[in-house]
């Protein structure tokens, strides 16, 4: 595995090593043998979505005191996958970051507490994991709205939920997240 930065302080994209052999493909998906970024990250519960082309989802997270890591990669189809940082203090605070993860290209984000994230399908049958640090909390599970994060979405009039249209615009999320240095590679 091979561990990268982006222009989000604390996440990061893990390029996966896959094994390919006549039968196919085998990929680790998860070692907290990368320290220190994995070194307080002990997976609490696995979800995975699993979407239509054209639909959006996000920009979610979990507040305090059940926010979370998190980490996401693409099992299926592709996703045009992005973070929004919400933590006050951040020098990218309200920066977005976007990268496309494909079920055959073998990446995975590591998105810390206080960034949010989304996605858009970009075919069918896209199928996105979550792998997160804290058990989920329907009262703490807000967001920003998706077209309010500066970011050129690759869909014109996409599916996205009833809940996802009523988050607030960035300029209106109130955020209880504070920026820290996160671990040092």
């Amino acid at each position: 595995m091979k561990v990268l930065g982006c222009s989000i302080p604390g996440c990061y994209v893990i390029e996966l090593d896959p094994f390919v052999d006549a039968r196919g493909d085998f990929v680790k998906l998860f070692s907290d043998s990368l320290i220190p970024l994995f070194q307080d990250f002990r997976i609490r519960e696995v979800f995975f979505s699993h979407s239509k082309e054209g639909v959006v989802r996000g920009m979610h997270l979990q507040t305090p005191p059940f926010d979370h890591n998190k980490l996401v990669l693409c099992l299926a189809g592709e996703a045009f996958d992005v973070l929004v940082d919400l933590r006050v203090g951040s020098p990218s605070y309200g920066k977005s970051f976007d990268i496309k993860l494909h079920s055959r290209q073998y990446k995975a984000l590591f998105i810390p507490k206080g960034v949010a994230h989304g996605f858009c399908a970009l075919q069918p049958d896209t199928t996105v994991a979550y792998f997160v640090d804290s058990l989920h909390s329907a009262a703490h599970d807000l967001g920003v709205h998706w077209r309010s994060v500066d970011v050129e979405w690759p869909v014109e009039n996409p599916t996205v939920s009833s809940r996802d249209e009523a988050l607030p615009p960035l300029g209106r999320f109130e955020s209880p997240f504070m920026f820290l240095d996160g671990p040092k590679s």
